[in-house]
């Protein structure tokens, strides 16, 4: 096995996100640091960092796909898979518990939310990477601003 990491930059708006819509749009696709990939393989999803330079707090659901959803992704719309998307969902994952380090690090990184140890096993067929979407479940204004996403794989 072979360990892959990424990060995303999300780029959000000034306005305020409702709850149940995608964050900065869809992510991908996640080759995992290969030539070819994570095409096709099997591998586990091993966890994730969500930092929020705006220290929103909100919970958030991280939505792993193995092919690129058919609706539309995109920042500010509400997150409705259709019946085929479902077939792609690799799973989800929840952001929900924040650490506020500003005061002790100085270094401006007010909110920062960590998934250990996921250990979600995913499969990505043909000629597939992963993709990612990151849905509101609160309330957040993030203003215009870049939030960053960081993912860890561990490739068979």
């Amino acid at each position: 096995m072979a360990k892959f990491a990424a990060s995303f930059n999300v780029n959000t708006t000034a306005q305020q996100y409702d709850t149940g819509v995608n964050v900065g749009g869809l992510l991908g696709p996640f080759a995992a640091g290969s030539s070819t990939g994570l095409n096709p393989g099997y591998g586990t999803f091993i966890g994730a960092t969500f930092m929020d330079p705006t220290a929103q707090d909100v919970v958030l659901e991280l939505w792993l796909f193995n092919n690129p959803p058919i609706v539309t992704v995109s920042d500010h719309t509400y997150f409705a898979l259709s019946a085929n998307d479902v077939t792609y969902v690799i799973g989800v994952l929840t952001f929900s518990n924040y650490s506020d380090s500003a005061a002790a690090s100085g270094q401006g990184v007010r909110s920062v939310s960590v998934i250990r140890a996921a250990q979600l096993p995913y499969y990505v067929p043909n000629s597939n990477n992963m993709w990612l979407a990151l849905v509101t479940r609160g309330k957040p204004t993030y203003g215009i601003t870049t939030l960053t996403l960081r993912v860890l794989v561990d490739r068979d």
